[in-house]
């Protein structure tokens, strides 16, 4: 059964984000509802955007193994081939441009909130584990990391719009 990554993703997040975090006004929005409002949410780079944000942009999944089979195992029960797929995920952890509403009405500075929303992405994904004090990983997953946040301003844009990006890596086992 295929999953949807990305709606798991975001409400994982928005479930254990810390919006404290963040030097501005954050609300990571409903986890029982991914599409929902909040400032977590799937990347929509189409229309106007609200920030701060932290945007779900793409996935990447990859199946390891195969041979003869095509399957990287053999369940236990004997239900059959099982297949792992590894998963990236480009999250976009956007503080915006210096000229957003949030910022005349908040102060601080959009290059300031997109580290710290990086930051913030980046131990919710890193630390999860459930034999540890972070949190837990996402429900039907084996395992999930985090490479520590990238710089990527948009300067294409005038004023420029201040970007951290985080990849997250998700692991789950599926049943073809």
């Amino acid at each position: 059964m295929a999953r949807d990554i990305k709606s798991d993703l975001v409400a994982h997040l928005r479930e254990h984000f810390d919006e404290t975090a963040i030097p501005v006004t954050f609300t990571p929005g409903d986890p029982s509802d991914p599409t929902a409002d909040g400032d977590i949410k799937f990347a929509d780079y189409d229309g106007a955007n609200e920030y701060p944000q932290v945007a779900i942009a793409s996935e990447d999944p990859t199946t390891p193994g195969g041979g003869q089979t095509g399957y990287s195992g053999i369940d236990a029960g004997g239900k059959g081939g099982i297949q792992d797929v590894v998963t990236s995920v480009q999250i976009d952890c956007w503080g915006g441009p210096h000229d957003a509403d949030i910022y005349a009405s908040e102060g601080s500075h959009p290059d300031v909130v997109a580290n710290a929303l990086g930051r913030e992405t980046h131990r919710v994904l890193f630390e999860a584990d459930e034999s540890s004090s972070g949190p837990p990983v996402p429900d039907g997953y084996e395992w999930v990391n985090a490479e520590q946040p990238v710089e990527s301003n948009d300067t294409e844009r005038s004023p420029t719009h201040y970007r951290r990006y985080v990849i997250a890596r998700l692991k789950h086992t599926e049943t073809p």
